[in-house]
């Protein structure tokens, strides 16, 4: 993400990559860029619910998976 700082794609990749380590924290912060760069980019959105939902549950994660299906129904996991 430093050489390319402004790519949603690596924010995203970097997300998923601190999430698996069990790093919640520093998943939202590249959560949360990944969406700030790409804001209609389902694949950015279904990670914020994901992470969303890690933190605070289900129920509060449902507009960012509704938000990934509004930009593509067939993103499948969202």
């Amino acid at each position: 993400t430093a050489q390319r700082p402004a790519d949603a794609d690596a924010w995203t990749a970097l997300a998923r990559l601190r999430l698996a380590a069990g790093d919640l924290g520093g998943a939202a912060a590249a959560g949360a860029q990944a969406v700030r760069r790409a804001p209609s980019d389902p694949a950015a959105l279904t990670l914020q619910g994901e992470l969303v939902r890690a933190r605070f549950g289900p129920v509060a994660a449902l507009p960012w998976f509704a938000a990934a299906l509004a930009r593509d129904a067939y993103h499948y996991p969202a």
